[in-house]
């Protein structure tokens, strides 16, 4: 997978006050989709296989407005494959205001945006697949399509506990080896930065992270071409 721009890894890290703060507080977050208010823990714990599904929606684009539309994602692995149904919750233009610890005196805060991207996932079939995998699935990808890869994760923003009372992108309790069995659901979040000139252009779930293997990915496009 290709790296995200340098100059941008740099900004982002400047934001960020070297020790964590603590959680939320008041979100100046905007709309610019629809996502739900709630968030869900894994939910329906099923013992049994469940069959895979008959069909997949890997290598797919889902066109704008793409909010609530969903797709089936198979996720390979050595051991078999798990399917998830992917649903795009929102994604939701944010401040700097809402991240605890940033700078507010730094003019960096100017050039970047952070935008916070939701989705639902339910394990419809195959084996159970790591909450930590399904997270680092997810993408936002910008108009250039520069390298069509995220540009920075929640991790780098604030720490996965502060994320659990983040209001614009709360994130389930629970650590990441926790697995999404078969009939389970979970709502995650993810945190995002991108440069004012490139905003975002669409969402992305990896079904792999061979950067070989972009054909297969599934894309929401959120504005139209």
């Amino acid at each position: 997978m290709p790296t995200r721009p340098a100059a941008l890894a740099a900004a982002v890290g400047c934001l960020i006050m070297a020790t964590a703060c603590g959680g939320g507080g008041t979100s100046s977050a905007t709309q610019t989709t629809s996502p739900s208010q709630s968030s869900a823990s894994p939910t329906a714990v099923v013992s049994p296989p469940v069959a895979p599904p008959s069909h997949v929606d890997n290598g797919t684009t889902l066109r704008s407005p793409a909010a609530g539309k969903s797709a089936v994602v198979e996720i390979p692995h050595p051991t078999g494959s798990g399917y998830l149904k992917a649903t795009l919750v929102g994604v939701t233009k944010g401040s700097w205001k809402d991240i605890p610890g940033h700078d507010p005196d730094n003019p960096d805060n100017d050039k970047l945006t952070p935008y916070y991207v939701t989705f639902e996932f339910t394990n419809v079939g195959g084996t159970g697949i790591r909450r930590g995998r399904v997270n680092a699935a997810t993408q936002l990808q910008v108009v250039s399509r520069h390298e069509g890869l995220m540009l920075a994760t929640s991790d780098k923003l604030m720490s996965d506990k502060q994320m659990e009372h983040f209001g614009p992108c709360t994130r389930p309790a629970g650590d990441s080896e926790i697995k999404i069995e078969p009939g389970q659901t979970l709502r995650e979040c993810r945190a995002f930065a991108t440069e004012n000139y490139e905003p975002p252009l669409a969402a992305v779930i990896l079904p792999t992270l061979d950067i070989n293997a972009a054909n297969i990915n599934v894309t929401w496009m959120l504005r139209k071409q």
